[in-house]
């Protein structure tokens, strides 16, 4: 590999990442430190780099993660909070790009519309329109397309009967404006997942009375936004040593409480439930509000940072309502329960669209594959069968999922290595008929939340047996990376 060529007059990378969000700038750093010799571009739709963290403009929008893990290992996150707000997480994204000399290899308001692999090329061919030029192509040996796998364009569908006829405004978090204005307003807020959770204690400062309206319950935790232990380590040893270990004690007490959660789930119930019961005024009934049917992590759960959503609750004018919306009217909400709710304002944050490879038509030797991605299995969660030379980064649904893109690009560069070492041009995730015959047909994301089941059908399958179980945690992905064969399930074209 070489760093960059022409073909046809067409530009030929190594490698093109899809996205500067976290997962993409991991990546940058990865083909810079472990493949010194190899070219790559990272194109970015949006004209900043941070993808999550520059596209979500609502009050409060913040990381659900502590940053210890969620972070960026190889670059210290230079504030004392370890939950933060957005703009403190994209501004870190963008310093760890020029520190690092990875902003060279990013091209911002780049849209990737179109990739084509061609097996006569042994090569991806990239249909790229930049901002203000004209469309272009792009060709590659490698695509890892770190597009997460959120739909940011089509929130999930919820049909609410009688919406159209509310006379107040409308809005759902994920295209909110600065210009919303929320002060001295009655909000209803539809909701429950994490999105509400962070929206809810924000809104509650200004506006006149919010409820926050939810169907069916979750568990919501709170922790400490400062962790005195991982300052005091960052101020008394050095900077990488610190750093390391912040992360494996929040990799090991974030890995131990999803399994102890996990495996006696009535404690972890009974656990949660009593810490949620102490921050709450005795006016909110947690047996009716704060209750789930499901056990902890059956669904992931919201955590808050310094107990602000409950805190919320001690004041007046922030309720909660549990219950089934019968019909909105022009001015509130009916409920089943005869109950109504007055409003100028609704909020509805109902879930998220599912959509993988961030919606671009992608194409193997003329043959479409986005629609077949809920038929086909995930490599050790980083490859779908059949499909050459290309990488996922979607991660974990039980734990913070930068620590997965990172192991999971180390993961497929390891394959990319393998496929130098033989001399190979391609590699392809392939199942074996008679495997595939008897393996389960699951969905790779293994959680009761609406949007997952709902998304079902457009997310790729996990089996029951390596490689094609996909890995649920670090640790697993561990694992693999040291001890799996690199041509178990993999078929290399040389």
């Amino acid at each position: 590999m070489g760093s960059t060529e022409n073909h046809q007059d067409v530009p030929v990378h190594d490698f093109i990442v899809i996205g500067a969000g976290i997962a993409g700038i991991n990546a940058g750093y990865l083909l810079k430190t472990e493949m010194p010799n190899s070219g790559y571009v990272i194109l970015e739709n949006r004209d900043r780099v941070g993808g999550t963290w520059d596209f979500w403009k609502y009050p409060g929008i913040r990381s659900d993660s502590f940053l210890a893990l969620f972070g960026l290992t190889w670059h210290r996150w230079p504030h004392d909070m370890d939950f933060a707000e957005a703009h403190l997480i994209r501004d870190y994204l963008e310093d760890a790009t020029r520190v690092h000399g990875i902003d060279k290899n990013i091209r911002l308001k780049h849209q990737v519309k179109r990739a084509d692999w061609s097996s006569e090329e042994q090569l991806w061919t990239v249909t790229v329109d930049p901002a203000g030029g004209p469309e272009m192509r792009m060709k590659s040996r490698y695509i890892l397309a770190c597009t997460g796998y959120y739909d940011y364009n089509n929130p999930l569908p919820v049909d609410i009967p009688g919406l159209d006829r509310f006379e107040g405004e409308v809005v759902h978090p994920q295209f909110w404006t600065p210009d919303i204005q929320v002060q001295n307003k009655k909000i209803v807020l539809i909701g429950s997942g994490a999105t509400a959770v962070t929206l809810f204690p924000n809104l509650a400062k200004t506006a006149k009375h919010i409820t926050m309206l939810q169907r069916s319950p979750s568990y919501v935790v709170s922790a400490p936004s400062r962790d005195k232990l991982s300052l005091f380590l960052l101020r008394w040893l050095p900077t990488s040593l610190a750093l390391s270990l912040n992360w494996y004690r929040a990799w090991f007490f974030e890995t131990l409480h999803v399994w102890l959660m996990k495996h006696f789930p009535r404690w972890g119930k009974k656990q949660v439930m009593d810490s949620m019961r102490k921050l709450l005024p005795l006016r909110v009934d947690v047996n009716v509000h704060f209750n789930p049917k499901y056990n902890p992590y059956d669904q992931r759960l919201c955590l808050c940072p310094d107990a602000d959503f409950f805190k919320a609750f001690q004041n007046p004018n922030a309720d909660i309502v549990t219950d089934h919306i019968h019909k909105v009217t022009e001015k509130g909400i009916h409920l089943k329960s005869g109950q109504y709710l007055e409003a100028d304002m609704i909020i509805t944050a109902t879930g998220l669209g599912i959509l993988f490879l961030g919606g671009i038509p992608t194409f193997v030797d003329g043959k479409q594959i986005n629609e077949r991605i809920g038929q086909q299995y995930l490599w050790n969660g980083i490859m779908l069968e059949g499909v050459p030379n290309l990488s996922l980064s979607a991660t974990y649904t039980e734990a913070t999922v930068t620590p997965g893109t990172w192991i999971r690009t180390r993961q497929m560069l390891k394959l990319v290595k393998h496929a130098q070492k033989i001399g190979a041009t391609s590699v392809v995730p392939d199942v074996n008929p008679e495997i595939r015959a008897t393996m389960p047909q699951a969905p790779v994301a293994k959680i009761s939340s609406t949007y997952i089941v709902t998304a079902k059908q457009k997310m790729p399958l996990s089996g029951d047996r390596s490689p094609w179980r996909n890995p649920r945690n670090y640790w697993e992905d561990w694992n693999i990376l040291k001890f799996s064969r690199p041509d178990n399930g993999i078929k290399y074209t040389i």
